[in-house]
């Protein structure tokens, strides 16, 4: 079976971001950006045309976006504190190990498999 990221990763060219916008790269990845307060404005400050075009998948957005426009953003001092304020809101979330003893389960596992949901 072939994953969704995976159908992305042939359909859409590799694009190296500049430098202060590879959190974005690793927080299009998540969802958490969706429940974030600034992560939605933050894709769609880069360029809201595409980010609707888009419909709101901030991979092809920034696939989508002008090396001219992702430059632009990259030395903008007041777009890149926001990123990394965003930045270090995530890697909080993402360092805290979860706590799966209300469900009987010490740690996730092969035998303690979890499932997510998202419509």
């Amino acid at each position: 079976m072939i994953e969704t990221s995976e159908i992305e990763k042939i359909l859409t060219p590799p694009r190296s971001l500049p430098a202060p916008l590879l959190p974005l790269e690793r927080l299009a990845w998540n969802y958490w950006w969706s429940w974030s307060a600034d992560g939605a404005s933050l894709f769609r400050d880069l360029d809201s045309e595409i980010w609707e075009e888009c419909e709101h998948n901030p991979r092809q957005l920034l696939a989508k976006t002008s090396a001219y426009r992702l430059a632009q953003a990259a030395t903008d001092p007041v777009y890149l504190e926001r990123v990394r304020k965003i930045d270090q809101l995530f890697q909080n979330y993402m360092s805290v190990k979860p706590s799966w003893s209300n469900f009987g389960a010490t740690e996730i596992s092969n035998d303690n498999t979890v499932a997510y949901f998202c419509a």
